[in-house]
C-alpha cells in the first residue's frame, strides 16, 4: 500500500462526498439527464470553486465546492449507469 495516502483523511473526504450525495438528491430528488447536461452541471459546480479558489482567504470554501464536484460526478455516473444497466466493460 502506498503510504502517502491517508486512508482516514479519504475515508472522511468519501464519507462527506456521501453527504452531499444525499443532501443533492433529498433537495432535487433522483436526476435523469443527458451526458451533455451533466457536464454543464459539473462545470457550474467547478467554476464555483475556482472561484472559491481565487477568492476566498481559507481553504474551507474551495474544498466544500469541491466536495460538491465529486458529488455531482457520482451522481451522473450513477444516472448513466443506471440508464445503460449496470457497468459493462464493453467500452460504455
Amino acid at each position: 500500500m502506498n503510504k502517502l495516502i491517508n486512508e482516514k483523511l479519504t475515508d472522511d473526504i468519501l464519507r462527506l462526498v456521501k453527504e452531499e450525495r444525499a443532501r443533492q438528491d433529498g433537495g432535487w430528488g433522483t436526476q435523469h439527464h443527458s451526458k451533455l447536461y451533466w457536464l454543464g452541471v459539473l462545470m457550474e459546480e467547478l467554476g464555483e470553486a475556482a472561484k472559491n479558489a481565487i477568492e476566498s482567504p481559507t481553504a474551507a470554501a474551495f474544498c466544500e465546492e469541491l466536495i460538491q464536484v465529486a458529488a455531482v460526478c457520482v451522481a451522473a455516473v450513477e444516472d448513466y449507469v443506471a440508464a445503460i444497466g449496470g457497468f459493462k466493460n464493453d467500452g460504455n
